[in-house]
């Protein structure tokens, strides 16, 4: 348990300052983003070979979970945790962000980072709480638009069965029919 989140508060410390260091030089993009994650997973494993340690202790797992789940109480409360966390994950993936926060604030400050290459003031900013709060949990989900290359990614990577917005047809003369259908994609119509 110790290894997980060790791992997780790794990860997170990552996630959290290499955007913040890469920020003054507008360096925040999908290439910087996969060049320092490929980096650090070289670094651990490096390390980790390096030190001699074995491999982490993955193995023994599913021995200590078939033990576990021998007793039936156990069983029924894993079985209740892995249909909730399916719900949790077909909840995140497949319907859009619509709580009025994130809206206006959350998503929308990953949104300008994302696009200005940067975790920096916002611009003509109308929402006040896009410059006033600290970067938080939007670190989080500016990772998640970068690792994933969409700005769709909002709790974790979105479906790609969902409709896309497309850019003009070649033959066509203002290209209004694709932003109609843009307009139409974000309010979902």
């Amino acid at each position: 348990m110790a290894f997980v989140l060790a791992a997780q508060l790794f990860a997170w410390t990552m996630i959290v300052f290499v955007p913040l260091a890469l920020s003054p030089f507008a360096a925040v993009t999908r290439t910087s983003t996969r060049a320092w994650l490929v980096a650090a997973a070289a670094i651990a494993v490096g390390s980790w070979t390096v030190a001699g340690r074995p491999v982490p202790p993955v193995a023994h797992l599913i021995a200590v979970l078939r033990h576990a789940l021998g007793d039936p109480l156990i069983a029924v409360l894993g079985a209740v945790c892995a249909v909730a966390l399916l719900y949790v994950v077909a909840l995140a993936t497949l319907t859009p962000e619509n709580e009025g926060d994130a809206l206006a604030y959350h998503v929308a400050r990953a949104a300008f980072w994302y696009q200005q290459h940067s975790v920096r003031y916002v611009e003509n900013a109308v929402e006040t709480r896009l410059n006033v709060n600290p970067p938080n949990a939007e670190l989080g989900v500016l990772f998640t638009m970068l690792a994933s290359g969409t700005q769709r990614s909002l709790a974790w990577f979105r479906s790609a069965r969902r409709s896309r917005a497309r850019p003009p047809r070649p033959g066509s003369r203002d290209g209004s029919d694709s932003a109609s259908r843009r307009r139409c994609s974000a309010a979902s119509c």
